[in-house]
């Protein structure tokens, strides 16, 4: 273990230090999106089946059939969420019962959560101390932990181009500068998707990058990985098809087979779901209305082709320029990035497959979100455009040919890249919001915060009557020395030499 943290010792800092600093901003208080997924993960646990009717009045994003209610999205992150929540079975045990209990669930539950029908015994016997504890501990362990790998995977991509300290730069810039930093800290499905289809890319193009021959076995872990990532997030499928397009033409021997063995696994295993669920292996939970009387927010998949429709400009405008909720508005890197892109792959011949693959993974996804009904391209109560994270860790590879040009770097990238990191920083503390703005206001108002302070100082100040204001200075500066002491460890003995 000594041997390999020295060999790696950038990486394993680079690890830990960006999946500190997610775990000190994770969001406890759940919406929609996460509270399918921890419906969905207690109902297999705790009760052995896919229904989650115990609990389904805490989502929207439901679907009902015969008599049932289901998790209305792929079912990947639950999965995934499973050892997470076992472990959060060993702790139950010793948590207080009457914790959070007296916190307003009923203003949570009816008000923003939205559920006006629920009844009075489930608001009163909602375990919501349970359900942010379980988020916090799952959340840590799926969404966090797979970003800071990714992190670290794009780093070791960058290396084979650039300097160490470039690389480091680009890999937090992905880290902190793009939606990732947002998504990373809440149980959300897009940045477990994209991980995993970054994964299946990389262990071909990394090998090819490092002039390793392609084993069967490296073959059939891009296969699994791909596969898994359509099981995370439907969303996904756009990256995972041209990365599949992708090994297609790297592997055009026999040895494909080892790819389609590793992808039938978690394929097999979405179909599976879906027969057991919905009847049939080809359909999803978005093909059913909410609720016995209320097609809700799925009716709009009926019009057009599953809720799509040929590429609309105004949407292809807002996730991009838009005001309202457009990319280059919530990270100002992806101008540069983009730049990027087109470099390579006029410039660089040796690698224009894999320059050309990366660009039509960004191509695909925007196509995808202006494909998407009317109501949907925006993706929601969120933090900019959520359906466009697939594609972030392609993006970022972006960066990587700009970060040659020695002038461009110092005077245009770290600016911009360190703008990016200040509004997604923001976005994490104050988010989720339709407006961009408005993040803006409450920071300037505020100041710093974090998530949990803040879901602590208003149950604090509402259900007792301690007069004391809250500040996470405390946190910033615990986290900030472990931090400090990580890479202390490194720098210290290279300035004494």
């Amino acid at each position: 273990m000594t041997r390999i943290l020295r060999t790696y010792d950038m990486e394993w800092r680079l690890f830990a230090t960006v999946w500190l600093v997610y775990l000190v901003h994770l969001a406890p208080l759940t919406g929609y999106n996460e509270n399918r997924y921890l419906d969905l993960v207690r109902s297999i646990v705790d009760e052995g089946r896919f229904e989650i009717d115990t609990y389904h009045f805490n989502t929207g994003d439901k679907s009902y059939r015969n008599g049932h209610y289901y998790a209305g999205a792929a079912p990947g992150p639950a999965f995934l969420a499973i050892p997470g929540y076992l472990a959060f079975k060993v702790i139950e045990p010793i948590l207080p019962e009457s914790l959070f209990r007296s916190y307003d669930k009923p203003g949570y539950i009816r008000g923003f959560l939205k559920s006006r029908d629920a009844p009075d015994n489930f608001v009163d016997e909602y375990p919501i101390g349970r359900f942010i504890i379980s988020h916090l501990l799952i959340t840590a362990l799926s969404c966090c932990l797979l970003t800071a790998i990714t992190v670290v995977v794009l780093y070791r991509t960058a290396l084979n181009f650039i300097s160490r300290s470039d690389a480091m730069v680009v890999a937090l810039t992905y880290a902190f500068g793009t939606l990732t930093f947002f998504y990373a800290t809440r149980l959300y499905a897009h940045v477990l998707g994209g991980g995993f289809v970054f994964l299946a890319f990389m262990i071909l193009a990394g090998r090819y990058l490092s002039n390793t021959r392609i084993t069967p076995t490296a073959i059939f872990w891009s296969g699994l990985c791909l596969g898994t990532a359509v099981l995370m997030d439907y969303a996904a499928a756009p990256v995972a098809t041209c990365v599949g397009i992708y090994i297609l033409v790297k592997v055009r021997d026999q040895r494909i087979v080892w790819a389609v063995l590793g992808g039938l696994i978690p394929v097999g295993i979405l179909l599976w779901y879906h027969y057991v669920c919905f009847g049939s292996p080809f359909k999803t939970a978005y093909g059913f209305p909410n609720g016995p009387v209320d097609d809700g927010i799925h009716k709009y998949y009926e019009q057009n082709f599953h809720g799509f429709s040929l590429p609309d400009p105004t949407h292809l405008w807002g996730i991009t320029l838009g005001m309202f909720d457009g990319l280059l508005w919530h990270m100002p890197i992806i101008i540069p990035a983009g730049y990027g892109l087109v470099a390579a792959i006029l410039n660089d011949n040796r690698f224009r497959i894999e320059w050309t693959l990366i660009a039509g993974t960004v191509l695909a996804q925007c196509m995808f979100n202006a494909m998407m009904h009317p109501l949907y391209w925006f993706g929601g109560w969120n933090f900019g455009p959520r359906f466009t994270q697939p594609m972030m860790p392609f993006l970022m590879l972006g960066l990587i040919p700009i970060m040659t040009m020695v002038r461009i770097r110092h005077t245009i990238i770290l600016p911009i890249a360190i703008l990016s990191i200040l509004i997604c920083w923001i976005g994490v503390q104050y988010g989720p919001s339709e407006s961009l703005p408005g993040v803006f206001i409450l920071f300037l108002l505020s100041g710093p915060a974090l998530p949990v302070y803040t879901f602590i100082e208003t149950y604090i100040h509402s259900e007792t009557a301690w007069p004391i204001g809250m500040s996470p200075t405390g946190i910033f500066l615990i986290f900030g020395l472990i931090i400090g002491y990580i890479w202390y460890t490194l720098l210290v003995p290279k300035l004494k030499s």
